[in-house]
């Protein structure tokens, strides 16, 4: 019988923190690349740059520094095939999105796609799972009428949520996921009109878009990664793409525009993931008096090992008075009946309070990890 030893996942974890925080800067810390994995630490690395959504990345900037020849050969094409499949998938996306946008209909390109659209140069780099609509109310069943005339059909578990084969298109009426969890429009204090008048024009293959206003991204983006416990790491890498860049005086009107939307602990919590994750840090100028607590510092630190706990939201955003904040919570814990049919979507035949104790039972599972 063979002595195999445990596998060390310190390394393959330095590799994809590495990977998330290069951006696309000349890889000068591939120092931290081992000469060549054996074929099950390949195997691994290659199933977690998947799990973080880091794959196309993971490509990417493997060779550009000449280093693919570390992986053992069938996870090196294994990566190559993803990175490939990666590519073909999101033009399709964009593809239909061309047949939306053509269709007249005002929207605001959300997450991921927008970030294909302006801040990745190459669309395999990022794996999308679907198209993000933000939507104003007025023109909300405009739109819905639209994406049924292009042959979508809205799924019965998730309104809102439109598939056409294999593309979903997730429309938000409400910025803040209020649709499905009514406490969350107490995550952002201003009005949606405010951010839809900062929001930009951004030019993609003939496109004129619709995006978010340069600091309300980066404010929806760390308060989405938050939301959901900073599952992926591709997360982390969009913001880092969009801020590597920044200097002190960015980093001040980040912070100006997340007091105005109720959520300047975020530009903390930003500060405090980059240097604990990345060894960076933002001027000291733009976060000095925003201090996090000794939980919120400890629940960012774990993020090196996987994601955050489920309940890790209630702790690092702003929710308002405790009032609010109870109601967060409790919502959070326990939402609607149609909303825990999206969360346990294989057993959605269950009654209400056969769901509620499955909720219950999740939620102590959580406690117990």
């Amino acid at each position: 019988m063979l002595n195999s030893q445990p596998l060390n996942r310190e390394p393959l974890n330095r590799i994809l923190l590495w990977i998330a925080a290069s951006g696309d800067r000349e890889p000068e810390a591939a120092a931290c690349l081992p000469e060549r994995l054996s074929a099950e630490e390949s195997g691994h690395l290659i199933e977690a740059a998947v799990r973080e959504g880091l794959a196309g990345l993971l490509y990417q900037r493997l060779r550009a520094c000449g280093r693919l020849p570390m992986l053992a050969a069938p996870s090196r094409r294994r990566l190559e095939s993803i990175y490939y499949l990666t590519l073909q998938t999101n033009l399709t996306f964009f593809c239909v999105l061309k047949e939306i946008a053509g269709q007249g209909v005002p929207f605001v390109l959300m997450q991921g796609a927008a970030l294909l659209a302006e801040t990745y140069p190459d669309p395999g780099l990022r794996p999308l799972g679907d198209i993000d609509l933000w939507v104003l109310p007025d023109n909300q069943e405009r739109l819905f009428t639209t994406l049924v005339r292009l042959g979508f059909g809205e799924t019965s578990l998730s309104p809102g949520v439109f598939r056409r084969g294999d593309v979903l298109v997730d429309t938000h009426a409400q910025l803040d996921w209020a649709e499905r969890i009514r406490a969350s429009r107490f995550i952002f204090a201003a009005d949606l009109d405010t951010v839809y008048r900062a929001c930009r024009r951004v030019a993609w293959d003939g496109l004129d878009l619709l995006c978010l206003g340069k600091y309300d991204q980066v404010v929806y983006l760390t308060v989405h990664a938050i939301k959901h416990n900073l599952e992926r790491l591709i997360w982390l890498a969009d913001i880092q793409r969009l801020v590597a860049g920044w200097q002190i005086a960015d980093w001040e009107e980040l912070r100006r525009r997340a007091r105005q939307l109720g959520q300047e602990r975020v530009v903390a919590v930003l500060a405090y993931l980059r240097q604990a994750l990345f060894g960076m840090r933002p001027p000291a100028a733009a976060c000095v008096g925003l201090n996090l607590s000794a939980l919120g510092r400890y629940l960012l630190r774990m993020r090196k090992r996987g994601p955050l706990p489920k309940w890790s939201s209630l702790t690092l955003l702003s929710t308002g008075n405790c009032f609010r904040r109870l109601e967060f919570a409790f919502e959070t814990m326990f939402p609607r009946p149609e909303v825990l049919r999206q969360v346990f979507a294989d057993r959605s035949d269950r009654s209400d309070r056969r769901l509620y104790g499955l909720r219950l039972r999740q939620l102590l599972g959580m406690i117990k990890t």
